[in-house]
């Protein structure tokens, strides 16, 4: 439970510190005395946006405090929130002219979006405006799965539809993406089997010119290694042959000559080296023909691919090939990643259709359940002839709620047709069936401290007593803080704080302070008669204090 709150330059209150109890707490006082700026207090432990033009006019910043006991099922919270469990809880929230705001809890400093996920459940605030959330949808179904005890899997649920949505963007990004490549596969299909054709990783295309350039030459070469066979073969070697007989027969092995006689042996075994080398090579050359039109067709083909893609190598048109390779790879992987995600899809469809039947059911036995709890509350609240009808109908098609729609149908008299309740309900009506509702999740949720702003707008008389009353249980197992004008309702509080607005000297100041027995039966008397204080509203006091 909050049991004290302290507010220091905060809009028109100075330095204010206030002692809470368990159990039922009425707040009152005039119209424009603060109780709004108690509430923005509040509010910002909770953690809501910080609105720098509250600061006060004493210092550079507003620091608003609250302590809070913690009983067992506050710590059950803590727990389940993976908070560390403390005796007490301080939680401060500081905010700073130059536009700076920090929150603490026992003094460590703490995000803002765990304060909003800490504070969630330590303390609501049900503001009068939040009467008109009966007609959002959304609050609907969170009224209904609060109750149903289905908000984990509700929550579950809409976090898993979030990720299937964000799968269906990721599909259609892909298919965009793949939808712009097909629009130029076929152009780059057309490039690169002409560059395939090429077989450029294969192929020396340098190399090929000059083989081209050597068959070019071929015949000529021929000829000349024909012609120095011939000559190999012909006179000048039987010439020699001759020459050498007739010098070893004249020369009768006279050793001066034998040097003469080695060179001639080595020009004849020179020029039948000659002759064999050139007869070799002609037949390589023979061996080694080649189409020269196939050739002159691969290299043309080649040189007018290289002015076509504007570059002057074949490593650079091997690069666009590659490029192209991997562009055609990209989209048959890309087509196979969209198959296997439009398969997912599918199937994370089936199970989010699944569980959201499964979620229906619940949700379904609990809607008859609480339209009746809701209709014995509301006879209790002197709308004996209501109705109320929490009808849950199957929807086609998957949303972030579940495969349902919602309708809180509403009739306040008897023979009414039922009609969706922010048709059919009147402000004070609609207050009812929301302190009921509120009644019923606390109870479910084990809030420990709730603070409802004006909940009885639009009530008065006997049935703004049996609100008191109902507010009076309420606080008997939990917190209760209510903001009231009606004395039937305020009459019925453990506790009672009023919020005033003097002026001292050139400052206006808003403050609250707790009111004892006497004080309280005098605020009871100015709610019912007004600042002209009757004797018969103080006798009414008297009795609505022991009623």
């Amino acid at each position: 439970m909050l049991r004290r709150l302290t507010v220091k330059n905060f809009v028109l209150i100075d330095a204010l510190e206030i002692d809470f109890q368990q159990g039922f707490t009425a707040i009152t006082g005039e119209t424009g005395s603060g109780k709004s700026i108690l509430l923005g207090a509040l509010g910002l432990l909770k953690g809501d946006r910080a609105d720098f033009s509250l600061i006060g006019p004493d210092g550079s910043k507003s620091v608003v405090e609250g302590v809070f006991s913690m009983d067992e099922t506050s710590l059950r919270l803590l727990e389940s929130l993976e908070f560390e469990p403390w005796s007490e809880l301080v939680v401060r929230r500081e905010i700073q002219k130059d536009g700076r705001s920090r929150a603490f809890v026992n003094d460590t400093p703490i995000g803002l979006q765990e304060m909003k996920l800490l504070m969630g459940r330590m303390l609501v605030i049900h503001s009068q405006y939040n009467t008109l959330e009966l007609k959002d949808k959304d609050y609907q179904f969170a009224v209904l799965d609060a109750l149903s005890g289905t908000q984990d899997a509700a929550r579950d649920f809409k976090a898993r539809f979030a990720k299937f949505l964000g799968m269906g963007k990721n599909l259609g990004s892909l298919q965009e993406r793949q939808k712009e490549m097909l629009s130029k596969q076929d152009y780059e299909a057309f490039l690169l089997d002409e560059l395939s054709a090429l077989s450029l990783r294969e192929v020396d295309y340098d190399h090929l010119a000059q083989e081209l350039t050597l068959q070019e030459q071929k015949q000529n070469l021929s000829e000349i290694l024909e012609g120095l066979v011939q000559f190999s073969e012909g006179d000048a070697v039987n010439i020699l042959h001759n020459f050498r007989s007739k010098l070893l027969k004249a020369s009768n092995n006279n050793p001066s000559f034998t040097p003469l006689l080695e060179q001639l042996n080595q020009l004849i075994t020179s020029l039948e080296e000659l002759g064999y080398e050139a007869s070799s090579k002609n037949d390589d050359l023979r061996s080694n023909s080649m189409d020269g039109i196939e050739v002159l067709n691969k290299v043309d083909e080649y040189n007018r691919l290289l002015n076509k893609h504007r570059v002057t190598d074949q490593a650079a048109l091997l690069s666009i090939f590659e490029d192209l390779a991997s562009r055609n790879e990209s989209l048959q992987a890309l087509s196979k990643e969209l198959a296997l995600l439009e398969a997912q899809l599918v199937e994370e469809e089936k199970i989010l259709v699944a569980t959201a039947k499964s979620l229906n059911v619940l949700r379904r036995e609990k809607a008859l359940q609480l339209s009746q709890e809701l209709k014995e509350g509301l006879v209790g609240l002197k709308l004996k002839d209501a109705q109320i009808q929490f009808t849950l109908t199957d929807s086609a098609a998957l949303n972030e709620r579940g495969m349902a729609e919602l309708e809180i149908l509403f009739s306040a008299n008897k023979g009414m047709e039922l009609t969706p309740i922010h048709k059919a309900a009147s402000g004070g009506e609609l207050s009812r069936v929301m302190l009921l509702l509120q009644q019923l999740i606390s109870r479910k949720m084990d809030l420990p401290c709730i603070l409802f702003d004006e909940i009885d707008t639009g009530v008065s008389g006997d049935v703004a007593e049996r609100m008191g009353k109902l507010l009076r249980t309420m606080g008997e197992n939990r917190q209760l803080l209510a903001i009231t004008h009606l004395p039937q309702v305020a009459a019925k509080a453990q506790g009672h704080l009023k919020v005033t607005k003097e002026d001292r000297e050139e400052r206006t100041f808003t403050s609250v302070r707790t009111l004892a027995e006497q004080e309280r039966i005098m605020e009871l008397a100015r709610l019912l008669s007004g600042e002209q204080i009757q004797p018969e509203a103080v006798q009414q006091a008297h009795i609505l204090r022991s009623s």
